[in-house]
C-alpha cells in the first residue's frame, strides 16, 4: 500500500503514525499486567461490558450487561465453578447497579436518554470492579447463567500477584526494548519530514517508523499472551 501512495499522501501517513506512536510508545500493556492484578486480593476473573440484543423482534433494543469475560486457571473462581459468560448481578449481597445488573437501551429514545443509560451501564461495570476489589478475605458473587441465578462464595487468592511476578520476569527485557523504541522515536521527531522532503526521504523515515511500531506491538503481544496464559480457554 505504501508504494502506491504519492508524496503528499506519504507525508500525511508518516505524520499520523508519528502522532499515534507518541501516545502509545510508553503504554505497552505492562502497567495493565503488573498493576491491575496486584493492587488488591483477586478472585481470578476478568469482566467486560457487553452489548446483547434484548428484543429479537427489534434490533433497535439492546441490553447492556456486565459479563465475566474469563476465569483464571486454578483460581478461587475457577474452583468454585464460576464460568466465562456468567452475568454479574451482585457482589457481597450488593447489586452492582439499581437495574439488577443490566440496562435496556432503545434507539428510538432521545439521544440524551440513551447517553444517560450508557453512563449508567458504565457505572455498573465500575461498581463491579470496586466491589470485587474490596480488601476482604472472600467474595460472594451472584450471577445469572442460562436464565438461573447462582451464588458463589469464593476466597480471594494470589492469582494477581502470581501474574504480576511473571510479568516482572519479563519486564527488564520489555523495558529495554521500549527504551530503544522511545530513543528511536525521539530521533524521528527531530528529523520529521517537511513539505520539501522528497520521496526517498519519506521512504527511509517510514521504514524507521516501522521499527518502532513493530517493537511496541511485539511487547504488547507478549504481555497479552502472558496474561492470557493464566486464563481458562473460553
Amino acid at each position: 500500500m505504501w508504494k502506491t501512495l504519492n508524496t503528499n499522501e506519504k507525508r500525511e501517513v508518516v505524520k499520523t503514525i508519528l502522532e499515534e506512536l507518541e501516545s502509545i510508545v510508553s503504554d505497552s500493556g505492562l502497567v495493565r499486567v503488573r498493576e491491575r492484578f496486584s493492587k488488591y486480593p483477586h478472585i481470578g476473573i476478568g469482566i467486560q461490558y457487553r452489548t446483547m440484543v434484548a428484543d429479537v423482534m427489534s434490533a433497535r433494543r439492546v441490553r447492556l450487561d456486565v459479563i465475566i469475560e474469563r476465569v483464571a486457571k486454578r483460581s478461587s473462581a475457577h474452583l468454585v465453578g464460576i464460568k466465562s459468560g456468567d452475568r454479574i448481578v451482585a457482589v457481597n449481597g450488593r447489586l452492582i447497579c439499581e437495574t439488577d445488573g443490566a440496562v435496556i437501551l432503545d434507539e428510538t429514545e432521545p439521544d440524551s436518554l440513551q447517553e444517560t443509560k450508557r453512563t449508567l451501564a458504565f457505572s455498573c461495570q465500575r461498581n463491579a470492579f470496586q466491589l470485587l476489589g474490596e480488601r476482604t478475605d472472600s467474595a460472594t458473587i451472584e450471577v445469572e447463567r442460562g436464565g438461573s441465578r447462582l451464588i458463589f462464595a469464593t476466597p480471594k487468592d494470589t492469582v494477581g500477584a502470581e501474574l504480576a511476578a511473571a510479568a516482572d520476569n519479563h519486564y527488564p527485557d520489555w523495558q529495554e526494548r521500549l527504551r530503544v523504541a522511545a530513543d528511536s522515536l525521539a530521533s524521528l521527531r527531530a528529523s520529521t519530514p517537511d513539505k520539501n522532503s522528497d520521496e526517498s526521504t519519506l521512504d527511509n523515515f517510514f521504514n524507521r517508523l516501522l521499527f518502532v511500531v513493530v517493537t511496541v506491538q511485539s511487547v504488547q503481544q507478549e504481555a497479552e499472551e502472558l496474561e492470557g496464559s493464566f486464563f481458562v480457554e473460553k
